[in-house]
């Protein structure tokens, strides 16, 4: 027995509290935490995704406001005006490089010279790779903004209490009323930020793991909502915080390393930034995770043996992309350390592009750098293999 049924009454749940029936072991008391206001309704899930709504108007408008010009500043990137021709912006598109024939073909429907045709198809190369620097760069530095805000705003609500260092405490008194253990607003803002992640995960850059990454944000706002609903919100704070704290130092090594080619001192910067973040990664998410939390919830008195099953595979999904990614990590230290060869398995080819807008016909030293942030030690002529 967990605790009083206050409040508790006959019949079945609401639609839509229907699936409480089969939660926990005390199935009759249910009727009465629910209607008691011990467990949230299923209707307060609307806070969070109010709550991803504001951050995409946020973002957008730090995007705007701060970040684009930021970018720009520190790249070293000047606006650039080019003049539109619609019949070269079209053959633009399609190909990286002109042929000569293309170039021809350009020259006579255009009415310009055919070193004018070349001249503005490269400013138009070089445009677009500049855009998608900047569009990079802006990802890094909201995010960094974000995971800083979360797990600092976490750590404000959690770390007084005493189930921030014993996990073993966050199941008594359970269910934990309105009050919700002052964790209620920091919940809103976590399924707020995972909201929004889904939504610009068709917008932001497209990397190699996006269907890992898609997986990890889709479990993450399943195990807030349940966690939510079932007022098991202290659990799901060590989790939130457990994970995002590794990825702070990961944007900050990608904002230096962006900006390593004007200001070379910052390739130092994010290789060391970036060495943080994979010690940081393993400490947090393969040693302080499943032994600690993942332990603690398959061990839970509170659960019925269906749902223990089901948060623990919820949770086992994310230690698996885990270990994923943490291979990814140690693989790129390996080269880093051992071959002096800086490997990016993640993003594409930055050098190969560059060369391309430059309109290079040789092809591109590649430059691989370490996984989520792009590296910074560059190569001495090594080569390194993308893909």
């Amino acid at each position: 027995m967990v605790g009083s049924a206050e409040g508790s009454g006959s019949g079945e749940l609401p639609v839509g509290m229907c699936f409480y029936s089969f939660m926990f072991d005390d199935q009759h008391l249910l009727p009465g935490y629910v209607k008691a206001g011990k467990l949230p309704a299923p209707s307060s899930l609307v806070l969070g995704m109010a709550m991803g709504v504001v951050l995409t108007g946020a973002r957008l408008a730090l995007d705007m406001i701060v970040f684009k010009p930021l970018a720009r500043s520190i790249l070293g990137f000047p606006r650039r005006q080019n003049r539109a021709i619609p019949a070269l912006d079209h053959l633009c598109a399609k190909s990286k490089l002109l042929s000569p024939e293309e170039v021809a073909q350009a020259s006579a429907s255009s009415g310009l010279s055919q070193e004018e045709v070349k001249t503005y198809a490269k400013g138009r190369r070089l445009s677009a790779l500049e855009d998608k620097k900047v569009g990079k760069f802006k990802e890094a530095a909201w995010r960094l903004v974000v995971y800083m805000s979360l797990v600092i705003y976490g750590l404000r609500v959690a770390s007084g209490k005493p189930w921030f260092k014993d996990p073993e405490l966050v199941w008594e008194d359970w269910p934990l009323g309105n009050g919700m253990d002052g964790l209620d607003q920091f919940y809103h803002v976590a399924m707020g930020v995972y909201w929004h992640f889904i939504i610009f995960q068709f917008w932001d850059t497209r990397r190699s793991d996006f269907a890992q990454m898609l997986v990890h944000h889709v479990a993450t706002i399943s195990l807030l909502t349940f966690s939510w609903l079932l007022s098991l919100v202290r659990i799901g704070a060590l989790i939130m915080l457990c994970h995002d704290v590794a990825d702070i130092f990961m944007e900050t090594a990608k904002l230096f390393n962006y900006s390593q080619k004007r200001y070379h001192w910052c390739h130092l910067a994010a290789d060391g930034f970036f060495f943080v973040f994979a010690g940081v990664f393993g400490f947090s998410r393969l040693y302080i995770f499943p032994k600690y939390l993942v332990l603690s919830v398959w061990r839970a008195a509170v659960l019925s043996e269906v749902m223990r099953h089901f948060f623990t595979g919820q949770l086992c999904t994310l230690l698996v992309l885990h270990v994923f990614w943490f291979y990814l990590i140690m693989r790129m230290v390996y080269m880093f350390v051992f071959h002096g060869v800086e490997e990016d398995i993640r993003s594409d080819n930055e050098e190969e592009e560059e060369a391309a807008a430059n309109g290079s016909e040789k092809k591109a030293v590649e430059n691989g750098k370490p996984p989520a942030y792009g590296g910074g030690r560059r190569n001495a002529g090594k080569k390194s293999k993308t893909t």
